[in-house]
């Protein structure tokens, strides 16, 4: 009777969550109006109402609106098949299922910023280092081991580095935080200590060394560190880590963080047979900051052929790395690069496929065999 009480419980939420879409879908224009993607394609584009039909039916079969509808190329007659692609909402619920399956899943390493710099250096997995832990005006200073108040330590001390909340997701308050004989800059403004504290506010933040990127990696964009988003999955088959298809995250504007969800640029990356690497012809901004474009806005760069250093060793890294966490079937990994090498910033269970989607191709062979029940 539970049993069935429940199944009737998740049905109606995914009823009403279903409902819910179509309301956005007839009131919001963007899913069915908005600019084309690959408008030097010459193939006929479909009309707005034969796109809301077919979001229509994407509801019926996922529960969701495609919101990446445009972003794949869909809104052209032909151009791609839509049963190569892997609908966000199915991916989403699957992937969740799997990191979750095992009940001794240690998610916490990767949704801890803070215990992933701990876990990554005893590893050897090179890492930014942590300075200190910032929580109710003070800072925990980690090298020393003690807490100091967190205004004499910003005052007194000269500070570049990253400030960042400590379970944050996608760039939530990500600060570039400089201080200089007690003048604070934040994000490239001045701030004073009272600003700064408003700001922090009752969150708890890690203090973080600020990295330097590779000379290749800064020449693209500058104000940012530029990441490689990199997959891991565990074959459940056979227990063998591999890859989905690499991208490179560069930040634009005057932007401090390279993340797609604060306007940033994706570009697909092709591994070459000997470890490089080299950026496909396509750089993509999320639905509702552009289109897409093969020059950068800023620098200039011309994506085409742009070589990036140390992507087999990030590679390599990444599936050394997840190895030991095999009760997560699928990490996705931020990557700098550094003169030296590879350098994780973070890993997400969280991570979504749109982005790998819109950078390479279809991923629905590789969600089949990797995503699916052991047969």
């Amino acid at each position: 009777m539970k049993l069935f009480l429940h199944k009737i419980k998740l049905l109606f939420f995914k009823v009403i969550y279903a409902y819910h879409e179509f309301v956005l879908l007839c009131t919001e224009k963007s899913y069915s109006h908005t600019a084309c993607y690959y408008s030097e394609v010459s193939i006929k584009r479909k009309s707005p109402f034969v796109i809301f039909l077919e979001q229509m039916m994407n509801i019926i079969r996922y529960g969701d609106i495609n919101r990446y509808y445009f972003l794949y190329g869909f809104d052209l007659y032909g151009f791609r098949d839509k049963n190569e692609y892997v609908d966000y909402k199915e991916f989403r619920d699957r992937r969740e299922y799997l990191n979750r399956l095992n009940p001794n899943v240690p998610i916490a390493i990767l949704r801890d910023k803070f215990l992933f710099g701990i876990v990554a250096e005893s590893l050897n997995i090179p890492t930014p280092s942590n300075i200190g832990i910032i929580e109710k005006g003070n800072i925990y200073i980690i090298k020393e081991k003690r807490n100091f108040p967190f205004c004499n330590f910003i005052l007194d001390n000269k500070i570049d580095a990253f400030l960042k909340l400590i379970d944050g997701e996608c760039a939530d308050s990500v600060y570039a935080i400089k201080v200089t004989d007690g003048t604070i800059i934040l994000n490239g403004e001045y701030k004073t200590y009272d600003e700064l504290k408003i700001l922090l506010g009752n969150g708890k933040f890690l203090l973080q060394e600020r990295i330097t990127q590779h000379e290749v990696l800064n020449h693209l964009y500058p104000n940012a560190i530029n990441t490689i988003r990199l997959e891991t999955v565990v074959n459940r088959k056979d227990g063998k880590i591999v890859t989905l298809p690499l991208l490179m995250r560069i930040g634009t504007g005057t932007s401090n963080v390279d993340n797609w969800a604060a306007g940033g640029l994706a570009v697909g990356i092709n591994v070459e047979p000997n470890g490089g690497g080299r950026m496909s012809k396509f750089a993509f901004y999320k639905p509702m900051y552009g289109t897409k474009v093969s020059v950068h806005p800023d620098t200039g760069i011309v994506f085409d052929g742009y070589e990036l250093p140390y992507i087999g060793e990030a590679i390599d890294l990444a599936k050394a790395f997840h190895s030991h966490f095999k009760n997560i079937h699928s990490i996705g990994w931020d990557i700098a690069i550094t003169e030296n090498g590879p350098c994780f910033i973070e890993g997400n269970d969280n991570w979504e496929i749109s982005l790998v989607q819109a950078c390479s191709k279809g991923l629905r062979k590789e969600f089949q065999e990797f995503f699916s029940d052991i047969k």
